[in-house]
């Protein structure tokens, strides 16, 4: 998956057009809540076989930080 594929499927998640993101977009100025972390978990799991932890989750600030936990 290219990372044009992954910007757009964190733009659905966020209900975003994906002009709007870049890998440095704040979290925080998007909704980002438990839904949308829970959106996160599983995206991951199911589009790329990957587990996170919740420390993990805390710890994300940007877009760049969840297209780290695509690779």
């Amino acid at each position: 998956m290219t990372n044009e594929d992954k910007m757009n499927e964190l733009a659905e998640m966020f209900e975003v057009d994906a002009s709007d993101l870049s890998p440095e977009t704040k979290l925080d100025t998007l909704n980002w809540d438990s839904m949308m972390k829970l959106s996160l978990i599983a995206l991951l799991k199911t589009k790329f076989d990957k587990r996170i932890a919740g420390e993990t989750l805390k710890e994300l600030q940007t877009v760049g930080d969840m297209l780290a936990l695509m690779e």
